[in-house]
């Protein structure tokens, strides 16, 4: 269950602005991980590796990371209650060059108002849904790439967001920092900041999108338990071992 390799690349929260938002001459990869995206991403050495920042994406995962790590990690976040507000801001002043690519044709189209409803400045360059023909994934990376974006935002779920961001970071002729951002641009679509103020006030964003989601519902009721078990023994199956020797 614990993959030593992907931990060992998780940043915390608290260091985005200074490790992220600076200049970059090659394209980078940032992503998050949570407890229900942690099991697919750890068996996957390739995605490991090419990301470049990985972060954690909910308390949980960050309470269980914090049992064995002498370095604390935080909360970071594609969305309004975290970073998202960050990049917006970051790319309006310096007049960056953003693309997007995510939901159905309707929901980006949606989330990009919405989302400029409260960074009217963003320079969007080029938009995409994410639901298409695996055949032309690199043929949209291209296309992505001709927009010469600064920064890309995708919202395609784990693993197909990272692989995509991939191929992007293989085919970009430009330096660019790749955002994966799960259902943000759905969630975008929705409203301007998806959660009610009193909610990330309370740290209770779970709760709000348990309430709209089935499938966030299932992964509350059924894959984060699980995953809390099978990570805790782990962890103390190590621990174990480690004394012992």
């Amino acid at each position: 269950m614990i993959n030593h390799d992907l931990e060992s690349k998780i940043h915390s929260g608290v260091d985005f602005e200074k490790t992220i938002l600076t200049h970059h001459s090659k394209t980078l990869i940032v992503s998050f991980v949570n407890p229900y995206s942690y099991k697919t991403i750890s068996r996957n050495n390739k995605i490991i590796s090419s990301v470049d920042y990985w972060f954690s994406d909910g308390a949980l995962l960050c309470l269980l990371l914090n049992l064995t790590r002498s370095s604390k990690v935080s909360r970071a976040s594609f969305d309004f209650s975290s970073i998202a507000s960050n990049v917006f801001q970051f790319s309006s002043k310096n007049n960056k060059r953003i693309a997007f690519i995510g939901g159905q044709e309707s929901e980006i189209n949606s989330a990009i108002d919405n989302i400029k409803n409260i960074h009217p400045n963003l320079n969007v360059v080029s938009q995409f849904s994410g639901y298409f023909d695996p055949r032309n994934t690199r043929h949209i990376a291209n296309e992505i790439s001709k927009s010469q974006p600064d920064i890309l935002v995708v919202g395609m779920g784990t693993p197909a967001q990272e692989e995509f961001s991939i191929i992007c970071k293989d085919v970009f002729t430009t330096p660019c920092i790749i955002f994966t951002c799960g259902g943000f641009i759905t969630q975008s679509a929705i409203q301007s900041d998806y959660y009610h103020p009193l909610i990330k006030k309370l740290g209770l964003r779970w709760l709000q999108r348990a309430y709209n989601f089935k499938h966030v519902r299932r992964r509350l009721l059924l894959d984060y338990p699980s995953f809390t078990i099978k990570y805790l023994f782990d962890s103390l199956t190590s621990r174990i071992i480690q004394l012992s020797k």
